[in-house]
Order: structure tokens, then C-alpha cells, then sequence
């Protein structure tokens, strides 16, 4: 909720105010060297806090390590008496707003200025980054890596962030860089790896017979599982590839779901009946497993 006061930070006006006092809302330290001071430091402060609080009973903010104005917390605050007869404490911050300017204007010029430089100061450093179109066309004809980055670009989200900067004219900071070359070298190795094992099943399914219906004993590698669920529950679905290249899809024998669901490339034997896919002769569903053990 925004404070609509005539303290609040777009309504005060310094000229209305006079310092009366400061606290602190952290109790003194104990000397072990002089307890009889520290004790006599530690009523005091006790006693000037409890007098500070019943002054503000009532108020919008009655702890008093809350600002009046801005409603931030503060550790130590200022004392202001207002004309109209309110006291108000604020913190270090708004206290100088208030004890540095003569008037509202005064204040509010004050403000202007600091947007102002925060805004030069922001665009002086969007401008050091900037890079040319023409530096942008070199580093690809030059640097391999960022040219095979550049390819893979919507496969990666991170990396696509990244160029998507780069490509509106803005350099990377070091650490920027390094995780961008090092996310596309993880990316291409990831895709190479992929093309190459989808180049050795399309040379073994050159030669491979078509998946075969009927019941039959399953013997291959789990190359692939995901839980799934319905409303009988949930179910563990493996991908196997038989020896031969073909694969099928189904349920998880219960025999070994847990060993299957534990570790990655799993091989399993066990009886199903099998059906082959309409869209892929080398591809089919089994159901039923029965008779499962590991391999």
C-alpha cells in the first residue's frame, strides 16, 4: 500500500521540518572492561526507546524501525518535528533529503539530477558493449566456434539469448563469453553424438527383417523410459532395441521396473506379444511382459 501522507516521499517538504533528535534501534555494546557503563549506557538507551515508541502510538508506522517517509527499515532514525505538530522519524536517507534542502523544488530538482546521471551512467555502459555490424560478420568469417554456435542457435535457448544480444550490437562480458562457447561446444558434441548413433542404426536397419508380430521372447538394451501417468496410477513406459536394430515401446515388467528405473542402459530379457507399428515397419509395441530378468 503506497503512502499517501503529507511525510510521504513525493510530499514532503523540507522546509516544514526541524531535527529534534537521533536513536538507534540496536542497544549498545557491553564493554567487559567497564560494565558499570555499559549497564548504565543500556538503561539509558532503553529508557530514550520506550520514550520514542509512546510518542508514536497511533501512527501509520509505530515501530520505530520503520521510515515515515519511504516505510523502509532503518537500524538508526531522525527525529523531525513537522509544523502542523507531528513527529515523524525517518531514516538516514530521507534525513538528509530533508536537513541538505531548503524547499520542495530544491528536493525535487535534487531527484531530477540523480535519474538523470543514473541514466547517462546506464547508457555509457550499454555503449562501451556495443559492437559494429561489421565486427559482428567478421567474428563469423574468423572464429569457427562462434560460426558453429551461430548454426545450432535455435536449439538452444541460452544460446540463442546470447547471440539474439550480440546481433542487436552489445558485447559480452568475460563470463558471458566463456559460458556461451562453453554451452555450444556441450550442444555440438551432444549433436554430433546424436548423428552419429542415428547414422549407425539407419546402416544396421538397412540390413535388419522387419519387426515380427506375435508373442515372442524380447531380449535388447533400454535405451529409453518415462513415467506416466493415469487414472489407474502410474506406469514406467521403456523404449528396447533388440539386437538386431528394431525397437519397441510398452510397460516396464514389474520384475525389474526398480533396477530399470535406478540405472540407464538396462539389458533385459522377457516374454511379450508384439505388435508392429503402422507408420515404421521396424518399429512396434509390446504388451503382457512376462518371465523378465536382467541380463
Amino acid at each position: 500500500m503506497k503512502n499517501k501522507s503529507k511525510h510521504s516521499w513525493v510530499n514532503i517538504d523540507p522546509a516544514n521540518y526541524e531535527y529534534v533528535d537521533s536513536y538507534s534501534t540496536k542497544p549498545p555494546r557491553i564493554d567487559p572492561h567497564n560494565l558499570d557503563g555499559s549497564i548504565y549506557l543500556l538503561e539509558l538507551w532503553r529508557k530514550q526507546r520506550e520514550d520514542f515508541r509512546a510518542k508514536f502510538v497511533g501512527t501509520q508506522y509505530p515501530s520505530l524501525s520503520r521510515c515515515d517517509c519511504c516505510g523502509a527499515h532503518m537500524i538508526y532514525g531522525n527525529i523531525f518535528n513537522h509544523d502542523s505538530g507531528d513527529l515523524v522519524k525517518l531514516g538516514e536517507t530521507c534525513a538528509d533529503n530533508v536537513e541538505f534542502h531548503d524547499s520542495k523544488r530544491d528536493l525535487a530538482q535534487k531527484r531530477l539530477r540523480d535519474r538523470a546521471k543514473a541514466d547517462r551512467d546506464s547508457q555509457k555502459r550499454l555503449e562501451a558493449r556495443r559492437i559494429t555490424r561489421r565486427e559482428m560478420i567478421n567474428e563469423l568469417k574468423t572464429n569457427p566456434e562462434f560460426r558453429e554456435a551461430f548454426k545450432i542457435r535455435k536449439r538452444n535457448d541460452f544460446i540463442y539469448d546470447l547471440l539474439w544480444k550480440r546481433i542487436q550490437g552489445y558485447k559480452w562480458t568475460e563470463r558471458q563469453e566463456e559460458a556461451f562457447y562453453e554451452a555450444a561446444k556441450k550442444q555440438v558434441e551432444f549433436y554430433d553424438k546424436k548423428q552419429i548413433e542415428l547414422n549407425e542404426r539407419e546402416a544396421k536397419l538397412a540390413t535388419a527383417p522387419n519387426l515380427t508380430e506375435g508373442k515372442q521372447s524380447i531380449t535388447g538394451k533400454v535405451i529409453g523410459k518415462k513415467w506416466k501417468s493415469d487414472d489407474w496410477g502410474c506406469t514406467l513406459k521403456i523404449i528396447v532395441e533388440l539386437s538386431d536394430g528394431n525397437r519397441v515401446w510398452g510397460t516396464a515388467p514389474a520384475k525389474v521396473l526398480e533396477t530399470i528405473d535406478e540405472e540407464d542402459g538396462v539389458k533385459v530379457t522377457f516374454t511379450a506379444s508384439v505388435i508392429a507399428s503402422d507408420n515404421d515397419p521396424h518399429f512396434g509395441f509390446f504388451k503382457r511382459p512376462t518371465k523378465a530378468s536382467l541380463i
